[in-house]
């Protein structure tokens, strides 16, 4: 009952605890990035800092040293979008600075596009499945989650709308949201209808007469299912034809028909129960598509902000805040909608200013994690709006600050991916501290890449043996902490690499596996991950681990291995484990520990 009543009270208490056991410390060199992108943020963050009032400290001696020394590109550009082109404007920035990283030999795997919002996402998905063939002449492949969803494309809610409309003319629901499509086509002609729709009135058949579509929408409605789709789609002009996940739409009513039959309602019942999503190239080299909240603690060559003007304050939270005097008594605490209207009261303005502020410097650390991800090039974009409850507002007074003149903002240069990655190489034998970033890898496309040709072996239980462990490898390698598990195996049975019993069978089996205590630390946030990241002995060998991963106390040096683990096969494992552990701590590191990870067995093998 406490906690009901006396909120406020119980999260200062924890606040407080924060306090008094946080340990102040900062990270003075940094590994990740280029010169340019380190100096930028320095410069960035210090003067974003100064319009925290309240907790500006926090941001106190952030200023870091950058290891790297070759070179960097920090781009921001600001847009002007006019009412109803804002996210053509992103979209097509964002395929701009694709295409300028493609050119200077960046590969689409190089590439992050990082977004405050899920929906943000899932547009820029749809522009490079849908329009970036046009673009550049070739597909692109795509990495993600939600943004891939067939569901969630605009055309398909429409269509779906539609026939859920066509197959229930008095459902509610469907009547009410094919009435907000027909209005949102034409705004204002049907701004003065809004006051008129309710419950009992939704003119869904009168809009369509006046739109001239009633006669043609009444011809097509007996259609069997998959070509009423299609007439459906030219009538109402969604322009989605040639699209993916129209495509994809098509062929799960092709499926459904020849498995359940043709019936409209059971089609919708079975498609609102599956997350049916787009299949893109087959090609592990994919640009990532991601929220800043889901790339904490990765990095990245390349990376893309668009739309970073989002909101500061949600003015629908609400806050407890202890009550005026005369109902004190009574009621000690009131809860109330956090808005500026606050300010209009001497006793709220304060707490409103203080929260307020809290609210802001949550908002600059999702933008510190933000221009912090990329290693060598960092593009932004923005508009100009200026309302103080957009973080636009503090990232144009900061560019002006540091000299914006104009619409871009650049800082460094954009260096060709092989001319940085050579002068980098040319100083990696430079004494630094341990970091394992900090260290030059090979890039890929100058390693030997050995592949098995299977032709070749005779023995067939060999071959499927390589195939599982490669198999293995690859569903791991895509897994940060276990909360990647599951689209993992979803994006390899898309792909084709696994069938739906072998995906049930892993899913368990990973399951299992990684959450066995010895295990599950592995794969738990907050620690710094590193898949297969490649560093040098001093004899100039290439060594590169399953899985590196910093915690407070260990750094865990682990090597996945499947299949029987004999003798003498663990002897020479245990040798290339041992082997890693000893660069490490060579390189500066402080306990190091190895391990194998046999899969197949489930068990954890301490070197």
């Amino acid at each position: 009952p406490e906690i009901y009543k006396k909120p406020s009270e119980i999260y200062n208490m924890y606040e407080q605890t924060l306090k008094r056991e946080y340990n102040f410390d900062t990270l003075k060199n940094n590994y990740r990035s280029e010169k340019a992108i380190v100096e930028f943020n320095n410069m960035f963050f210090d003067k974003m800092a100064e319009r925290l009032e309240d907790f500006s400290q926090i941001y106190d001696n952030q200023d870091q040293r950058p290891i790297k020394e070759a070179g960097g590109y920090v781009k921001i550009k600001i847009l002007d979008p006019e009412p109803g082109n804002k996210d053509t404007l992103h979209t097509e920035e964002v395929g701009n600075a694709i295409l300028h990283a493609i050119h200077d030999g960046y590969r689409p795997g190089d590439i992050a596009v990082l977004t405050r919002k899920n929906e943000h996402l899932q547009t820029i998905a749809r522009f490079l499945v849908d329009e970036w063939p046009k673009i550049s002449g070739e597909e692109i492949s795509i990495e993600s989650g939600e943004s891939l969803a067939v569901k969630n494309h605009e055309g398909i809610r429409i269509l779906t709308d539609l026939l859920a409309y066509i197959h229930n003319p008095d459902d509610t629901a469907a009547r009410f949201r094919v009435c907000a499509f027909l209005m949102a086509r034409n705004r204002e002609k049907y701004a003065d209808k809004l006051k008129e729709i309710d419950r009992n009135h939704i003119p869904v058949e009168a809009m369509l007469r006046e739109e001239g579509l009633l006669q043609k929408f009444l011809e097509i409605k007996f259609l069997p299912l998959n070509r009423l789709a299609l007439a459906l789609e030219k009538l109402f002009g969604l322009r989605i034809s040639g699209s993916a996940y129209f495509k994809t739409f098509l062929d799960a009513i092709d499926q459904f028909r020849h498995i359940e039959g043709g019936q409209t309602g059971d089609f919708l019942d079975w498609w609102e129960n599956n997350d049916l999503k787009i299949s893109t190239p087959d090609n592990p080299e994919a640009v990532k598509l991601m929220t800043i909240h889901k790339a904490k603690g990765l990095e990245f060559p390349v990376v893309i902000i668009p739309w970073a003007d989002w909101q500061i304050l949600n003015t629908r939270d609400y806050i407890w805040v202890k009550s005026p005097r005369e109902i004190k008594e009574e009621l000690p605490e009131i809860l109330i909608r956090f808005s500026r209207e606050m300010t209009n009261n001497s006793e709220l303005e304060e707490i409103y200013r203080y929260e307020y502020n809290k609210n802001r410097l949550d908002n600059f650390n999702i933008l510190y994690v933000a221009f912090t991800r990329p290693s060598d090039r960092l593009y932004v974009f923005t508009t100009r709006n200026m309302s103080k409850n957009r973080i636009s507002s503090d990232i144009l007074s900061v560019l002006e600050l540091l000299g914006l003149e104009g619409d871009v903002l650049e800082y460094g240069n954009p260096l060709k991916k092989a001319e940085l990655h050579k002068m980098n190489k040319e100083d990696e034998n430079r004494p630094c501290d341990f970091n394992l970033i900090s260290y030059p890898v090979l890039d890929r496309n100058e390693v030997v890449e050995v592949a098995y040709e299977f032709k070749k072996f005779r023995n067939e239980t060999f071959r499927k043996a390589l195939d599982h462990g490669k198999l293995i490898h690859h569903l791991l390698e895509q897994v940060i902490t276990k909360d990647d598990l599951e689209p993992a195996l979803e994006n390899a049975l898309q792909s084709g690499l696994i069938s739906f019993d072998e995906f049930n069978v892993l899913q368990e089996k990973l399951t299992r596996l990684i959450s066995k205590k010895e295990v599950s630390r592995w794969f738990e946030p907050g620690s710094e991950v590193f898949i297969e990241r490649e560093f040098t002995d001093a004899h100039g060998a290439v060594l590169r681990p399953d899985r590196v991963v910093i915690s407070d106390d260990e750094i865990s040096v682990v090597d996945y291995k499947t299949g029987d683990l004999d003798a003498g096969s663990l002897k020479r494992y245990a040798g290339q484990v041992r082997s890693y552990v000893e660069v490490l701590k060579g390189m500066g590191a402080g306990n190091v520990k190895g391990y194998l990870l046999a899969i197949d067995k489930e068990e954890v093998v301490r070197i």
